[in-house]
């Protein structure tokens, strides 16, 4: 019953991707023959570290920036454990949430 919605669902917002697949390959092969392997280009892929994969310099954050990133990760993941979740519910939030710190702590 669910399965057509989702699949229209699916080729909408995978439409831009498709389309875009040439840039996408040339950004890998470029990825590649800067770090050498491709170990290293799918790990800067999974904790999403386009950036630093592309070359480009990281932009230094200020202070406040840090202080509020680093604070809201702590919040965040402790409010997780203090919550009646399921254990593998939190874990999997904790998870996603030390992924998006690293992400905003690298872009």
């Amino acid at each position: 019953e669910g399965m057509f919605p989702a699949f229209l669902y699916a080729c909408i917002f995978l439409l831009p991707v498709y389309r875009r697949r040439k840039l996408y390959k040339l950004i890998y092969n470029r990825a590649l023959r800067i770090c050498g392997s491709k170990r290293k280009v799918f790990l800067y892929i999974l904790l999403g570290l386009h950036s630093k994969l592309l070359g480009i310099n990281i932009a230094h954050k200020n202070k406040f920036k840090w202080a509020v990133i680093i604070l809201a990760y702590i919040i965040f993941v402790g409010w997780s454990i203090q919550s009646e979740m399921p254990f593998i519910l939190k874990l999997l939030v904790i998870l996603i949430a030390t992924y998006r710190f690293v992400v905003a702590i690298n872009s």
